[in-house]
């Protein structure tokens, strides 16, 4: 006899779980489709990283010189870009070993999660130091275009921010 109280999860946490596996499937869906699509930097940092769409709107946003320095700066970046692609992907492949163990574990659950969260926080950080780094390289008249151009970006609702 087992006179441990079995403890179900409610249903509601059940259902906070699924949504967020979907949430997490569809972030994921969407890095691979960019990675697929590749872009004009099939083969550099930027292709296939799960950079924010507001990063990508700045970087076309910027006067073709600074776009192509961004993707430099990217370039050289490139492992520390690796590196946090890769510890995301093995976070998402805990996230989904905790929702799935037996028997269920919500503080494995939790740290996993705080983990991806720690994980996208530093990625941020990384990408806005190189844009930050770009900007402040910039001639006053290259960010007056760029500002201009996110600008009209804007009113577009953010879509084909530059076109020189």
């Amino acid at each position: 006899m087992n006179d441990v109280p079995q403890t179900r999860m409610p249903r509601w946490a059940k259902l906070l779980l699924v949504v967020s596996l979907a949430l997490n499937l569809a972030i994921a869906g969407l890095v691979a489709g960019i990675a697929l699509r590749g872009g004009p930097y099939r083969d550099s940092a930027i292709a296939g990283s799960p950079l924010v769409d507001g990063f990508r709107r700045m970087h076309r946003a910027m006067p073709e010189a600074d776009q192509a320095a961004l993707h430099m700066d990217l370039k050289g970046r490139g492992d520390a870009l690796r590196t946090h692609r890769r510890q995301l992907r093995e976070t998402r492949a805990a996230f989904l070993e905790a929702l799935t163990a037996e028997p269920f574990s919500e503080d494995d659950l939790r740290a996993t999660l705080e983990r991806q969260s720690t994980q996208w926080e530093d990625l941020g950080a990384e990408t806005r130091e190189i844009l930050i780094t770009r900007i402040n390289a910039m001639t006053p008249e290259a960010r007056s275009a760029f500002a201009a151009n996110l600008k009209k970006a804007m009113r577009r609702g953010g879509r084909e921010a530059h076109k020189n």
